[in-house]
């Protein structure tokens, strides 16, 4: 896999398994909570933590296909479905932040928050 900053100007190289997550990936931000996007801000900047999502999320979709790019892993903590958790790779480390880059996703971190209805 190549995966260049948006200024590095190189191609990116996906084979098309990789192809088809990076798809789910871009599908599925679009509809993160900030909650979602606060977590992974913070995991990004505090190596070696764990993280919980609800199976069938957006946020669930996202990690998973982290995990088939080598990204993030699956961790089993005994807890039963509909909980999952995820850590992220050292690969991830690297790439994760670069793909947000590349996607121009950043900004996304910084939407204000709706407020709730309630």
């Amino acid at each position: 896999m190549h995966l260049a900053s948006s200024a590095g100007g190189e191609a990116m190289a996906w084979t098309s398994d990789e192809d088809e997550a990076v798809r789910h990936i871009l599908l599925a931000w679009e509809t993160l909570s900030p909650g979602d996007l606060s977590t992974l801000s913070f995991i990004l900047k505090h190596p070696g933590g764990r993280l919980a999502t609800a199976e069938g999320s957006a946020n669930c979709t996202m990690w998973e296909n982290f995990e088939r790019l080598g990204w993030a892993r699956s961790v089993d903590i005994g807890l039963p479905p509909p909980a999952r958790f995820f850590e992220v790779t050292e690969d991830g480390y690297g790439y994760i932040p670069r793909f947000i880059e590349r996607f121009h996703l950043g900004p996304v971190f910084d939407r204000p928050t709706q407020p709730s209805a309630g």
